[in-house]
């Protein structure tokens, strides 16, 4: 099957085997791809999760030698409060992302910003 049988249908990518994602707010990730590029740091794939969300996608961190000292992506990306780390979600291990072209609810989007072309 491809995107042209199912032009309606979403794309999800796991997380944590090849890549991880950090999912920030949108303000806060336009102002890190401008720090970025006036730092001269090569910056992979970026996407937009509309309304309010940028997705910088990265090298995973691996799989240690040692499983055991392994833990999933839910130690990252769900915070005991929002206090702690508001807004930001670390995409690793077990865990998965919405990749372009997908809709959200609403009439959102989420979209490439810089393609991983």
């Amino acid at each position: 099957m491809c995107i042209r049988d199912r032009p309606q249908a979403n794309f999800i990518t796991a997380t944590g085997i090849n890549h991880d994602v950090l999912d920030v707010p949108l303000e806060a990730g336009h102002q890190a791809l401008e720090r970025l590029g006036a730092a001269g740091v090569e910056v992979g794939p970026v996407a937009t999760c509309a309304p309010d969300r940028m997705l910088f996608f990265t090298k995973t961190r691996g799989t240690p030698d040692d499983e055991d000292e392994w833990w999933p992506c839910e130690l990252d990306c769900h915070p005991e409060t929002m206090d702690e780390h508001p807004g930001l979600r670390w995409h690793c291990r077990g865990s998965y992302v919405l990749v372009p072209p997908s809709r959200v609810p609403g009439d959102g989007q989420v979209v490439w910003l810089l393609g991983p072309e």
